[in-house]
């Protein structure tokens, strides 16, 4: 037996589909389109979707869309696997129809026709609950999809966002920006119904394990970078169209970083924290400038931290959608987790943003208390979040490795079983590993280390950390010279 073969392409619950070139260019197409909708929806107080009311008004509209995306994601959080099983009808029709008294207004709205603000507030408020289902379905795509497949879909995409807003905002007629942006929706929920459908019919629900939640640790992280988010892209508004396209194009430069970053290094390294650690700089920075600068230094600052969440946004979607795909994980809670705190940090910032720019227009001196406690709060939710990872790594790794103490499995050999694949293959069925397991499994059996298993597999070093440890437990082995002993049976002559 070929001892190169790759055991990945046998995992359950991956379609064949998925892994062809055309699935990737849809996946890289639609996450490009709906990352094009998610900025031109946050910046749209500024865009023709809203811009034919006054900036104040279409600022409370965002606020209110965002308020019932978390309500929303919090009675999803009591039925985390609701979005999981009816996510095709809600993609098409439901998703549609939340979106059509959008379109319907903003239609209006830019040929001039009055409109009750009520009306205009209830259509944002079915967009705020539509806006959650797209993320999760392109979520459940990539998380089928092979691992290589997934980061350079998101790398793609991810170049690809920031030309197809910039399209968006600059068109001359109002209408058509519209248009354009309903019809990018489309496509990314066309294609994302064309995926989910070949998931439906490849692949078996009992194949996947249901997801683990989100760290509050995590959460917490993840909702002070967005806090400071919101804060910028409310302020941003404040500001001419320009300065607008000018610094939400900023995201290109990322996106290309981040793409960089996956297609070269990132084989190690899809942490969030991370991802985080490199853009702090960046993100106190974007706050530390709003005070002390007029609308160009302004600008300035909302494209560092544009441009530092499109980087961590990027990494952070790899690395959730590679570890589902690595452990058979369904994107239930900690997807739902992970958008619950992205939009309560960000509707607070933007509360905080629309109270100090146009409620009630404070000074510059409260505007540096305004940014000094913003960056305090980023500042110390990584400090404790990255020490709460770093430190359950390290005692899940000693418990494992050092602690844990059993007899060994005893593996019966299969007659003339004298080639070292048919002594793996023993190993493996005893022990009940999962594919991806018995991929990993032959490395170290050939004495590779864990880098050699990273980049050999293209998975990142908690994913080879993690497997490791399962293989251990399974095994009921401590170290990796009792999995090669295993393999060479010297129990058995000796």
């Amino acid at each position: 037996m070929d001892d190169t073969r790759k055991i990945s392409d046998e995992i359950p619950g991956k379609s064949a589909f998925l892994k062809t070139l055309g699935a990737g260019l849809i996946a890289a197409m639609g996450f490009a389109c709906m990352s094009a909708w998610g900025v031109y929806v946050i910046l749209a107080p500024a865009m023709p979707i809203l811009s034919f009311i006054p900036t104040d008004q279409g600022i409370s509209c965002l606020i209110i869309s965002r308020f019932f995306s978390i309500v929303a994601l919090m009675l999803c959080t009591i039925r985390p696997t609701f979005i999981q099983v009816h996510i095709k009808r809600l993609v098409f029709p439901v998703m549609v129809c939340a979106y059509l008294p959008l379109v319907i207004f903003a239609v209006l709205g830019s040929l001039h026709t009055g409109i009750p603000f009520f009306a205009i507030c209830a259509s944002w408020a079915l967009c705020g609950i539509a806006d959650i289902i797209l993320p999760y379905a392109w979520m459940s795509i990539l998380s089928c999809m092979p691992t290589r497949q997934i980061a350079l879909s998101i790398a793609v995409g991810g170049i690809l966002v920031t030309p197809l807003f910039v399209l968006l905002a600059c068109s001359s007629l109002p209408i058509v920006s519209i248009l354009s942006a309903i019809g990018m929706l489309l496509i990314s929920s066309g294609g994302a119904y064309v995926l989910l459908d070949q998931i439906d019919n490849d692949i078996d629900d009992e194949d996947r394990w249901e997801s683990t939640p989100m760290p509050i640790s995590a959460m917490v992280s993840l909702a002070a970078h967005s806090l400071v988010y919101g804060y910028v892209a409310i302020m941003l508004c404040s500001l001419d169209l320009a300065s607008v396209v000018i610094a939400g194009s900023f995201g290109l430069i990322s996106s290309c970083i981040a793409a960089w970053w996956l297609r070269n290094f990132n084989k190690r390294n899809w942490d969030t924290d991370r991802s985080q650690r490199l853009t702090i700089p960046f993100v106190v920075a974007a706050v530390l400038i709003v005070p002390l600068t007029g609308d160009i230094g302004r600008t300035l600052g909302a494209a560092l931290a544009i441009g530092a969440f499109s980087y961590v946004t990027l990494m952070e979607w790899t690395g959730v959608a590679v570890a589902n795909a690595e452990f058979h994980l369904a994107p239930d809670l900690r997807q739902i987790h992970g958008m619950l705190a992205r939009w309560i940090g960000f509707t607070a910032g933007a509360i905080v943003s629309f109270v100090a720019f146009y409620i009630d227009p404070v000074s510059q001196m409260s505007l540096m208390w305004i940014s000094s406690v913003l960056v305090l709060i980023v500042v110390t939710a990584f400090a404790v979040f990255e020490g709460i990872g770093r430190n359950n790594i390290n005692e899940l790794l000693k418990f494992v490795v050092e602690n844990e103490s059993s007899e060994e499995l005893v593996i019966d050999p299969p007659k003339n079983a004298a080639p070292f694949r048919d002594r793996c293959n023993a190993i493996i069925e005893k022990g009940n590993l999962t594919p991806r397991e018995s991929e990993v499994f032959l490395c170290l059996a050939k004495g590779r280390n864990t880098e050699y298993i990273q980049g050999k597999l293209f998975i990142s070093a908690s994913t080879a950390r993690t497997h490791i440890l399962h293989i251990y437990r399974k095994l009921e082995i401590n170290s990796q010279q009792q999995l090669i002993d295993l393999v060479d049976l010297r129990d058995h002559h000796e």
